[in-house]
């Protein structure tokens, strides 16, 4: 194996490549190992196609004893950063007076290229109020000071988690193979159903994950 050139990495950096094809200078060319470093590339999720093509293999060179190749690595890359946006309505408890209508809505974005190192980043945003809270307390002129105090306890949900992944971690350290790592820390405060203005649940911690 002779020099290894890559082509359409225009975000993704070219040693996030070259940790993924398991052929280096001077290694004998292994058809099974640059399939599996293209399989590799490909599980990343940055690429919408890769292909390795070998350079300089003609009929002089394969009749010599030694001959070496170079690698082109080309590859295409895909969309990686999106935004979702979710919203609906939720009904709790219909057949009771307390009955709540919950506007819900979520906002995630999502980057699976960060700074082209092929590691993800999604801080994602909920919320929810109920909207027959909402609607009685309109209902009444907001001059009055009861209604006013009605208003500033309506019932809502809100929480908010920024989530880290890294499909390689510790691969370029330790030689560890595909060990997936995520981690995200994250806040929650509920409010609905709140009696005496009491925090019904309010949440905050760490989630973090290891998987091969």
């Amino acid at each position: 194996v002779g020099a290894r050139l890559l082509k359409g990495n225009f975000k993704t950096r070219s040693s996030v490549i070259n940790r993924e094809i398991d052929l280096e200078r001077g290694d004998l060319l292994d058809t099974q190992r640059l399939i599996r470093g293209q399989g590799n590339l490909r599980q990343l999720n940055v690429f919408d196609s890769v292909s390795v093509e070998t350079i300089g293999l003609d009929e002089r060179a394969l009749q010599a004893d030694t001959a070496r190749a170079a690698l082109l690595i080309n590859v295409e890359e895909a969309s990686t950063s999106y935004v979702d946006f979710k919203a609906g309505l939720e009904l709790r408890e219909p057949f009771v007076e307390s009955r709540q209508l919950l506007l819900t809505s979520e906002v995630q974005y999502t980057n699976r290229n960060v700074f082209g190192l092929a590691q993800g980043l999604q801080p994602r945003i909920i919320g929810a109020f109920d909207t027959l809270q909402l609607a009685e307390t309109t209902g009444v002129s907001t001059a009055d000071p009861l209604a006013a105090a009605s208003i500033d306890t309506l019932d809502y949900v809100f929480g908010g988690e920024i989530l880290y992944s890294h499909p390689r971690f510790l691969k370029e350290q330790l030689n560890i193979n595909k060990l997936y790592f995520s981690v995200g820390p994250f806040y929650l405060l509920d409010l609905l159903g709140v009696i005496n203005s009491q925090v019904l649940r309010e949440e905050w911690g760490l989630r973090s994950e290891f998987r091969k």
